[in-house]
């Protein structure tokens, strides 16, 4: 798909108002529109360092430039959820939703100050005979601590967005959700989140209250501004280190649904936090532009495990496990298993270079073919 835009932005202050003309054209397809949008920019600052910045004190680091400087929390969650869909969902040839759904997705939350934040969620069906339902959703939330020690506290936040496919009948995709959740702090890193919540479709027939559990994990970002939690002198910097890969993926004779197979091409992104100097952790997603599978896409947690360097020669590893679904592709309820194993190319201390190979498994549909990728691998941290 291409969607050039052009647009005018007015500034109300604490965010942008934008009013935009935007022309979608699919080269391969045969839909090409004009349409307007409108948005909503919400500006922050958040600093990034290199690899080997670490263990500064705040002093150190920001220079005389410190006392400006404040903290804010985020965090990155996996999240998985039970839908019950009520009695008056349907899919969109008029049947009933019976089963309860199940989803696997990924949350991102970024603190405007100490309580407010603002999230983005994405996430796909695994179970309930709807492969290829998916949500892509955003919103804001509040965070209102219980206890002194600030452990327990509530998550009540509303979001909107788009969801569709899997045979659900969401109109024309507009969803909105409420959402209630409990969060503890396991460590300062680390925590769990119970929730609950109600998301409708208005201008379809799914309505659903859900359950679900996140496990997020917390980061510390800096800004510069006053609306987060002060800063000491001698804190010490330290230093998440994170990797992004732009990808490219060829399924090889990916099995369709009517038994037929066709190649199909895939682009996506690929967020990595780096554990420590041999493995990390992983989050994915992927959707088809080539080979007759337009609507396909993927989204996968995983790990991954390194390999000595020699030479600027790296080899890795991944195991994944996720959800992928449309397109005509025969993944069944859409839970997928996907390990993979490549060799990395060092081009400079923040660049990387990956080619591998692996395997794409449903566990419920035919889908079972190989793969072959290119990656570009950025290095980056950020300060905690």
């Amino acid at each position: 798909m291409i969607r050039p835009h052009v647009g005018l932005k007015y500034d109300i202050g604490w965010s942008e108002l934008g009013l935009n003309y935007t022309y979608v054209d699919f080269p391969n397809g045969d839909i090409s529109s004009d349409s307007i949008a409108i948005s909503l920019d919400i500006p922050f600052s958040s600093l990034t360092l290199n690899w080997e910045d670490d263990e500064l004190t705040v002093a150190d680091y920001f220079g005389v430039d410190w006392s400006n400087m404040t903290r804010h929390r985020s965090h990155l969650a996996a999240r998985v959820r039970t839908y019950s869909p009520t009695s008056g969902s349907r899919t969109t040839s008029g049947g009933s939703l019976n089963d309860s759904l199940g989803l696997v997705g990924v949350d991102y939350s970024y603190f405007l100050d100490e309580n407010w934040f603002t999230t983005f969620e994405t996430a796909g069906a695994v179970s309930g005979e709807v492969g290829g339902y998916a949500e892509l959703l955003a919103g804001i939330g509040y965070r209102l601590p219980l206890t002194k020690d600030d452990r327990l506290a509530l998550l009540p936040a509303l979001t909107i967005g788009g969801a569709g496919g899997g045979a659900v009948e969401t109109g024309g995709g507009f969803v909105a959700r409420a959402n209630l959740g409990l969060e503890y702090l396991l460590s300062p890193d680390l925590s769990v989140i119970i929730d609950g919540g109600y998301l409708t479709a208005p201008d379809g027939n799914f309505d659903a209250p859900y359950f679900g559990f996140n496990l997020a994990y917390v980061i510390e970002t800096f800004a510069q501004d006053q609306k987060g939690a002060p800063l000491t002198e001698t804190e010490l910097i330290k230093t998440n280190k994170w990797r992004f890969r732009p990808a490219h993926q060829w399924y090889i004779d990916a099995q369709r649904k009517g038994g037929s197979s066709r190649d199909i091409q895939l682009l996506g992104g690929k967020i990595d936090w780096v554990g420590g100097d041999w493995w990390y952790l992983t989050g994915q997603g992927l959707s088809a532009y080539e080979g007759g599978a337009g609507g396909y896409s993927e989204g996968h947690w995983g790990i991954g495990i390194l390999g000595p360097n020699w030479q600027n020669l790296r080899f890795y590893g991944e195991m994944l496990i996720g959800a992928g679904g449309g397109g005509g592709v025969d993944s069944g309820s859409a839970l997928l298993f996907k390990p993979s194993v490549g060799l990395e190319y060092t081009l400079n201390k923040d660049l990387r270079l990956q080619t591998g190979i692996g395997k794409v498994i449903s566990k419920e549909g035919n889908l079972d073919t190989n793969s072959f990728e290119v990656s570009l691998v950025w290095l980056f941290g950020t300060p905690k």
